[in-house]
């Protein structure tokens, strides 16, 4: 009579190391009896040129099933394996050689199918299963310190070359490691040292991984690859606050030109050892009890830090002392005395602008650096700082000393209503579904089906936008209420166009996936609003359709992303390389325009740019076509001023070039498109073209905003005034001056957008609110000219 099956109580299954697991020994050298779980026995001993291999891994698997495993066990330093207590059955054999990455299958097979099986009829049979390592490779060698003698303490790690990490092996006394059992193929490896922390060095002398020289393993005879460690130096020193040491301060040495990071923590004494590959770096200090970052020696940020240099062999002192902080800390309640649960609170240290931010659940407390503060209060769309004030402007400052926490207690205003309307702009008849959002707050989203979407809001100044997704959004700007106020205000929103957007292969009409559209104004300047055209691209099918396009005139600038074809001007009769040459489209009310793209193959422009007076090479500058908004191609110059503008049509391109210290000009170092000089590519080439980029006209003026009011931030655009194209961004400084070079002579709009006491807004110089009423300032060849702002958003 056969035996009865094991219990159910018995264990069915072992669980076996992946092939990426580390390497080491396996504790279990045999699987150990378990009462009332008899089974077979499995038997045997695994050798590698006639010396038995330690520390294999087998794993007894179904014969039928290659992800069912039923016992496991590795081998003895002798290379020998028993594992007890196979349940009865057929199985298979599977043997993870030593580091992992050689696999086999009983008897010398490379899979699961091709394996032997075995079979246990009884309880008590055993089975044995000798075998012999496939063929395979390694890699040994010798680790030896920057001096020359072994290294020990250290391990080696072996990397894949796409990064992933597969195993490691300690060094032995002498300095020696090797993976004995390795896959024919390519590896890389590094070097890592304990105790302590100590840079990672890659094979052959490399910092990185990226870098690391590729080895590879044939097979065969073990492929020998030594290293010498790269000397280092250090950085040492104690961290200490009002004269004692501090324990547990994370230090952080972070490379100024690089990506590296070692990190290590003050001993109970305060003091740090950082050992670093030569280079410069920047300390970074945590300390544990507060939630505040500091820099060597004394600044809140990177970019007050110090640099340090550490030479090979040297050794620089950097003692620190921990920066005071002190807990500002309140209570916020509603305008009937509930807490204000879920606030957010802001404090804004006045001089650095540096901000801390919290919430706050009726209570609130934040660490923050001594200095002078505004704090701001945000809850369910109500705005206003401390002390009772609707802006930033009105906002009473307080002082944090270093001594005692500073207590704050703030009531919310009371809350007033905006109610929120729209309209058809052609008919005028009443929108009664639409869903509006009170921009910058936390208010959400209000939707509607009566024709009303009201908020509740503290006092302060608001804008909303409206989408009733027919017609084109709509924005309502500058809504200003007080306490208790009941303010209405109604949206005029316009019925908006389709474009449908069509891509092909020119050759043979294939439809193009990747392919995109971005949409260019023709007869005015795009200004914050509603959507005129934006960008888009095609599907698996070659088609994107744009809903709700505001009703205008407009030319098509078509970047495709497949690797194969190129951008184009879209043109009267295919593709065009300048803005001049491209066909008009004009899209109107409820009418589908239909574009359709025939695309040719790609070739490319590459260049150095270089300042004109000089001959040096510009860092940074920008060259691009399609101007710098969504959709156009560009690229930046590197250290050389080098620069590259793939994924173009063989067209004859106009180039426009910018960068913040030089006037943006175009190709021929011109001011004006119509004068700029073509560059012709070709398919499957790429045509050089070098500017010395000229410095242009200093274009300066003064951005001046109510008494009181706080600018946050304002950006000056420049556009040229004929063809509305992109010449510069010049930003305002903080207070309120510009300044920004222009290439005369031409004439240009200057437009300015920005944010006060909170409050975005957009003007035209000379404080005109739309395009229409725009300015035009003549700029000449040299010289300076002013241009003057009033902005009160």
């Amino acid at each position: 009579m056969p035996p009865p099956p094991p219990p159910s109580s018995c264990p069915p299954t072992t669980a076996a190391p992946t092939t990426a697991a580390a390497s080491g020994p396996v504790v279990n050298v045999t699987s150990p009896p378990l009462a009332g779980c008899p089974g077979g026995i499995a038997t045997g001993r695994i050798m590698d040129n006639g010396v038995g291999v330690q520390y294999a891994y087998l794993t007894v698997y179904s014969a039928s099933n290659p992800n069912v495993s039923v016992r496991s066990g590795s081998t003895d330093a002798d290379g020998r394996f028993r594992i007890v207590n196979i349940p009865l059955g057929t199985y298979k054999l599977r043997i993870m050689l030593p580091g992992y990455q050689v696999v086999q299958w009983w008897p010398g097979k490379a899979d699961h199918a091709s394996a032997g099986t075995f079979t246990f009829t009884a309880i008590g049979e055993e089975k044995v299963l000798d075998d012999q390592a496939l063929p395979h490779g390694g890699i040994t060698g010798h680790i030896t310190t920057a001096t020359g003698g072994p290294s020990t303490d250290t391990q080696v790690v072996l990397y894949s070359t796409d990064g992933a990490r597969l195993t490691s092996v300690a060094v032995d006394a002498d300095g020696g490691y090797t993976f004995g059992f390795l896959a024919p193929g390519t590896y890389k490896l590094s070097v890592e040292r304990w105790p302590g922390f100590n840079p990672t060095q890659y094979v052959h002398g490399r910092t990185s991984l990226a870098d690391a020289d590729p080895i590879t393993v044939a097979l065969g005879a073990p492929t020998v690859v030594d290293e010498q460690l790269l000397a280092t130096g250090e950085i040492t020193g104690v961290v200490t606050d009002q004269g004692q040491p501090v324990a547990n301060v994370l230090v952080e040495a972070r490379l100024v030109n690089g990506t590296g990071v070692m990190a290590v923590y003050t001993d109970a004494d305060g003091r740090y050892r950082l050992n670093l590959l030569p280079g410069q770096y920047k300390l970074r200090l945590q300390v544990y009890w507060d939630q505040l970052e500091q820099w060597w020696p004394d600044s809140d940020d990177e970019a007050g830090a110090q640099t340090i240099t550490v030479t090979a062999g040297g050794s620089v002192v950097a003692d620190a002392q921990a920066r005071p902080s002190v807990t500002v800390w309140g209570n916020l309640f509603q305008d009937n005395s509930e807490a204000a649960y879920g606030a957010t609170v802001e404090l804004t240290e006045v001089t650095t602008g540096r901000t801390y931010r919290t919430t706050a659940y009726g209570q609130w407390q934040l660490p923050v650096r001594p200095g002078t503060y505004t704090a701001r209060f945000e809850w369910n769309g109500q705005v206003q700082w401390y002390h009772r004030a609707t802006t930033a402007g009105d906002a009473r400052q307080f002082v944090v000393g270093t001594g005692d926490p500073v207590f704050l207690e703030e009531t919310f205003l009371g809350a007033a209503s905006i109610l929120v309307s729209a309209t058809d702009a052609r008919t005028g008849a009443k929108v009664d579904s639409f869903c509006a959002i009170l921009n910058g707050t936390s208010n959400g989203q209000r939707c509607t089906n009566t024709g009303v979407a009201e908020f509740e809001v503290g006092a302060g100044v608001y804008s909303v936008t409206v989408d009733d997704g027919v017609h084109v959004i709509g924005t309502i700007d500058n809504i200003r209420v007080a306490a208790g106020d009941r303010v209405t205000r109604s949206v005029a929103l316009t019925a908006g166009g389709s474009i449908e957007f069509t891509a092909v292969d020119a050759g043979t009409g294939a439809p193009i996936a990747n392919a995109c559209l971005a949409s260019k104004l023709v007869d005015r300047a795009p200004e914050p609003g509603p959507s005129y055209g934006g960008f888009a691209c095609t599907d698996d099918e070659g088609r994107y359709t744009f809903e709700r396009i505001t009703p205008d005139r407009y030319q098509f600038f078509a970047p495709v992303y497949d690797d194969v074809h190129g951008a184009q001007w879209v043109g009267p009769r295919g593709g065009v390389g300048s803005q001049d040459e491209a066909k008009v489209f004009t899209v109107r009310e409820g009418v589908v325009t239909k574009v359709t793209v025939r695309f040719d193959k790609r070739g490319s422009i590459s260049g150095k740019v270089t300042d004109r007076a000089t001959g040096q090479p510009i860092f940074g500058a920008y060259a691009n076509i399609a101007g710098m908004q969504a959709g156009g191609i560009v690229g930046s110059t590197d250290t050389d001023g080098a620069y590259t503008l793939d994924g173009l049509g063989p067209y004859a391109w106009k180039l426009s070039f910018w960068h913040p210290d030089y006037a943006g000009q175009w190709s021929g170092a011109v001011a004006e498109r119509s004068a700029a000089t073509t560059v012709k590519v070709r398919v499957g080439a790429t045509t050089t073209y070098n500017l010395p980029m000229r410095k242009g006209t200093l274009v300066t003026g003064v951005v001046t905003s109510a008494p009181g009011t706080q600018q946050n931030w304002l950006l000056v655009t420049v556009l040229n005034a004929r063809t509305h194209d992109f010449r510069s961004y010049i930003e305002v400084n903080a207070d309120g001056t510009y300044r920004g070079w222009v290439l005369g002579p031409q004439k240009v709009h200057l437009s300015l957008e920005g944010s006060v006491d909170g409050v975005r807004g957009h003007v035209w110089w000379r404080d005109g609110k739309t395009f229409a009423g725009a300015d035009t300032l003549a700029v000449p060849r040299t010289g300076t000219v002013t241009a003057n702002f009033t902005f009160n958003p």
